[in-house]
């Protein structure tokens, strides 16, 4: 067992641990199957298990319990690489686990970390949100045509794989042979999405038509709301005042030539 990459992997998390050989009384199929050691974290210690030959995976679960309950101590399972649907499956069962590529699940820290991706987010960013909305909106095939996302989007290609590494790590997206790919509905993966999606309107204000017609004069105008989707459409107008959308930036650029009594 590759004892010092285990403790690099936890201390680029920022968790220190310690390491040291354990001997424990075991039937000689175990002896022969796995390598163990005792890992120590904050006085507390676990059994890291790895299998010199993979097997499946159920067994070794159930297999390395045996061995915890036995040593009275909580396991961590150790891997060379773990795929996506083995990570999967552990985290769902709830076992912890490390391996060799800097992925981890340590409960006692309520770390489910993943190598290169970020930590899945709570919130997704505006580039996010914006090719998430634009790939539930297409209509098409089961695999995500970034190509059309970027030419829908106007974001660049890397940005759309930027993002699209997001979606695969909140388990919205999978992906198989450098494509990705989705299982389920859009209205499925839009149910479990509206939880990290936000509100991209900061204010509203009301102005005068003469407002209006300065901020016109500098800058284009895109329409917003149920008028926006009116004019798209051609259904029937909507009894609400003409509205516009503006970006943050623009708005604070045009603040102080408007009407101070309308902004304040």
């Amino acid at each position: 067992m590759n004892v010092k990459k285990i403790m690099s992997i936890f201390q680029s998390f920022y968790v220190d641990v310690s390491i040291e050989e354990l001997t424990l009384t075991l039937p000689i199929s175990f002896v022969k199957k796995f390598e163990y050691t005792q890992m120590t974290f904050h006085k507390e210690s676990f059994l890291l298990i790895k299998e010199k030959r993979r097997g499946s995976l159920s067994s070794f679960v159930t297999q390395a319990r045996t061995m915890g309950d036995k040593a009275n101590m909580d396991v961590v399972l150790v891997f060379s690489k773990l795929s996506d649907g083995e990570k999967k499956q552990l985290l769902q069962a709830r076992v912890p686990f490390v391996d060799f590529k800097g992925n981890l699940f340590f409960p006692p820290l309520g770390l489910v970390l993943n190598a290169n991706d970020t930590e899945v987010p709570k919130e997704l960013t505006p580039s996010e949100q914006l090719t998430w909305i634009a790939f539930l909106l297409t209509k098409g095939q089961k695999v995500v045509d970034v190509d059309l996302l970027s030419q829908v989007t106007g974001l660049p290609n890397s940005t759309i794989y930027r993002c699209l590494r997001t979606f695969k790590a909140l388990y919205w997206l999978n992906k198989q042979n450098k494509l990705y790919t989705y299982t389920v509905s859009k209205k499925e993966l839009f149910l479990k999405s509206v939880s990290c999606l936000f509100n991209p309107i900061k204010k509203r204000i009301l102005l005068p038509d003469g407002d209006i017609k300065q901020i016109k004069s500098v800058s284009n105008l895109l329409y917003g709301g149920a008028y926006a989707l009116s004019h798209s459409t051609f259904l029937a107008e909507t009894d609400e005042n003409t509205s516009y959308v503006i970006w943050q930036r623009k708005f604070n650029q045009l603040s102080l030539p408007l009407s101070q009594h309308v902004l304040k």
